[in-house]
């Protein structure tokens, strides 16, 4: 859900309670801090945030009320730090405050310390039990630290006593997903989106449908989310993921250029763009994207593996890439064509994608092994038409082996370049 981030904040932030009338709150007439509490308290309730968080930083003697709604200034200015360390100030100072934690927590969750977080909605929930906001905070917190059935378990909780809260609907059935059950995630999700869609469940919606292989409704569902919420990232990316497995180029790098040009430009849209242009044979403007995306979160070990892939495609011999599809290729451009072989095949339970089809086609040909160079071959040109240098390799494969039939059929599907012509003129010479 990081990709459509800046939504599911404002979502969050809705889940703690609204600020209180100051009348309700336990202060000591005599404290010092009274009077710049209360006029923060007017300000904050006209929206006029930066005075409210200028009046309490000046005040000299600051307790936990003043830090509390110094933290509530911060928060309604999306200045998550400064919030955290003000409420968590407040909590310190009164830890008995039945409110102060689940402000903690909440942006303890957008500041992505979720272990903390959880604390906090544990603290929380122990002043104040069984509240349906905190419960939902403590389930969301629990399904960051990947602790599914914990979180599932709050989060039904959450949803029976508030029936209401879609945040914790939404989050319900993206548990059950990461459990793998994906009959109960879809029941959840579809229930929401027809009752109450939004941007951010439809698209959720759309990318359990992508999971599950069912491509035309994740497509129809990602556009019903840009239709609710255009400036959300994930949609556009999913789309362009779409198109570009479809091999319709246009489409699918237009997408990634709309993100681009509304300004959602997280790592996870230079990863979807990069993989495009590699499945389009565009290795150079791939690499592009990479070191982009790496500019946002230069740790990202995705976007670094996929750096080393680029690299073996260059004809790297050794790039430290970790996964068998680099360590493969690379062994491949090394001349050892059986450790290849035996590292692109050493994932027997995932269905092979066209690279590494490509590149088994390339060492069982050096091995003469010609029956299974043509299967890979043919596998990776079925799984991506657009693979214009495997067309090419295969067609030049034939040709050495003599079977000018063969190539000048696979020739006559391949899109007409001055390489592809010359290759059917020499065919043709030979038949």
């Amino acid at each position: 859900m990081s990709d459509y981030l800046q939504k599911i904040m404002e979502k969050i932030r809705n889940l703690a309670k609204s600020v209180e009338d100051y009348t309700k709150e336990a202060i000591t007439p005599a404290l010092p801090s009274v009077a710049g509490v209360n006029l923060a308290k007017k300000l904050i309730s006209q929206e006029k945030y930066e005075e409210a968080k200028n009046l309490l930083l000046q005040v000299t003697t600051p307790d936990a009320l003043v830090y509390k709604y110094l933290g509530v200034a911060y928060d309604k200015m999306s200045d998550w730090q400064n919030a955290r360390d003000a409420y968590q100030k407040s909590a310190d100072m009164n830890p008995n405050d039945k409110d102060i934690w689940a402000k903690l927590g909440f942006v303890l969750y957008l500041t992505e310390d979720f272990d903390n977080a959880r604390k906090a909605f544990e603290n929380s929930d122990r002043l104040r039990p069984m509240h349906p906001d905190v419960i939902a905070g403590l389930g969301m917190a629990l399904l960051k630290l990947c602790h599914y059935d914990q979180a599932r378990e709050k989060l039904e909780l959450a949803v029976q006593l508030n029936p209401k809260n879609r945040m914790a609907q939404l989050l319900l059935g993206l548990s059950h997903k990461y459990l793998d059950d994906h009959s109960m995630a879809n029941s959840v999700l579809e229930k929401l989106v027809k009752t109450h869609p939004d941007g951010i469940n439809t698209y959720e919606y759309a990318l359990l449908k992508y999971e599950s292989d069912d491509y035309k409704n994740a497509e129809i569902y990602c556009k019903k989310s840009i239709e609710l919420f255009a400036d959300m990232q994930g949609p556009y990316v999913l789309l362009g993921k779409i198109y570009a497995q479809r091999c319709e180029r246009q489409t699918a790098l237009g997408y990634f250029q709309s993100a681009f040009d509304r300004n959602l430009n997280g790592e996870e849209l230079y990863l979807g763009w990069a993989d495009a242009f590699i499945r389009f044979g565009e290795y150079d403007a791939a690499r592009e994207k990479i070191v982009e995306g790496l500019k946002i979160r230069p740790s990202d070990l995705v976007l670094r593996e996929r750096l080393t892939l680029c690299d073996a495609l260059d004809g790297a011999t050794s790039t430290g890439g970790n996964s068998d599809l680099v360590k493969g290729i690379t062994a491949y451009n090394r001349g050892d064509f059986q450790g290849a072989i035996d590292l692109l095949n050493s994932n027997v339970t995932e269905e092979k994608d066209a690279l590494q089809c490509y590149y088994l086609a390339k060492s069982y040909a050096e091995i003469n092994d010609f029956e299974r160079g043509c299967e890979y071959f043919d596998e990776a040109i079925e799984k991506n038409p657009m693979y214009l240098q495997a067309q090419q390799d295969y067609v030049k494969y034939l040709i050495e082996k003599e079977k000018f039939s063969d190539a000048r059929y696979k020739l006559r599907k391949m899109p007409k370049t001055k390489e592809v012509e010359e290759l059917q003129s020499f065919v043709e010479s030979k038949l």
